[in-house]
């Protein structure tokens, strides 16, 4: 016949064989201050990117300011250092002959100067727009450029608009420079340009996005 106390003690026996509760880990919620600044470094290719194209429309304005006089005497300076690669026996030429040929080249660079310039604007206009996008596909970040997607041929179009646009004002500007016109070939000449910048960066992007692909 069992005691109390023997009653008692096996009574306490399950208790004592049951092991004590692990707790569980808490997954700690990010710090304020490490969210805040990953959200500020998000926005910095947005900031450099709105600077770009600012600078780029700037100095499309600079130098389509620039009188017919100024203008025609920077790209015969240009002419003058590239004419000696391209015309054979360019330096025994006489000073006649050599004006010649500068005057000939004269409207060839300035006709690629306008192309290569809004190829640079369109190129950095896609390029903001594109971080404009990741941001709002992923607010407190960038999203991958493999997300863009759907979204890529929208915003080529949206880039190639806007820099065309600014293309014929640009050209609407220079009816009121000193010597200086507005053509609408030039317009044609820009856009072309803007196309291929556009083509270039939407080229480059496909190619991150097949890599971001594969090591997903």
């Amino acid at each position: 016949m069992q005691t109390a106390a023997e009653t008692q003690t096996g009574a306490q026996a399950p208790a004592q064989l049951q092991a004590p509760a692990q707790p569980q880990a808490l997954t700690q919620p990010q710090a304020p201050a490490q969210q805040t600044a990953r959200t500020s470094a998000s926005w910095v290719p947005l900031i450099i990117s709105a600077v770009a194209v600012l600078a780029m429309c700037v100095f499309i304005f600079y130098m389509s300011a620039r009188p017919a006089d100024e203008s025609d005497a920077l790209s015969l300076g240009v002419v003058w250092h590239i004419v000696g690669f391209i015309v054979p026996g360019y330096d025994q030429m006489s000073p006649d002959d050599q004006l010649y040929w500068q005057h000939l080249l004269n409207h060839p660079v300035r006709k690629t100067a306008h192309f290569l310039e809004y190829a640079a604007l369109g190129a950095l206009v896609l390029n903001l727009l594109v971080q404009v996008k990741r941001r709002q596909l992923a607010r407190h970040a960038l999203a991958r450029i493999a997300d863009l997607g759907p979204h890529i041929k929208r915003l080529c179009a949206a880039a190639w608009a806007f820099a065309t646009i600014y293309a014929a004002g640009d050209e609407i500007h220079q009816l009121f420079v000193p010597g200086r016109t507005g053509k609408p070939t030039d317009v044609l000449i820009d856009s072309a340009g803007i196309l291929f910048g556009v083509f270039v960066v939407a080229l480059v992007l496909h190619f991150i996005a097949k890599r971001q692909s594969r090591n997903a």
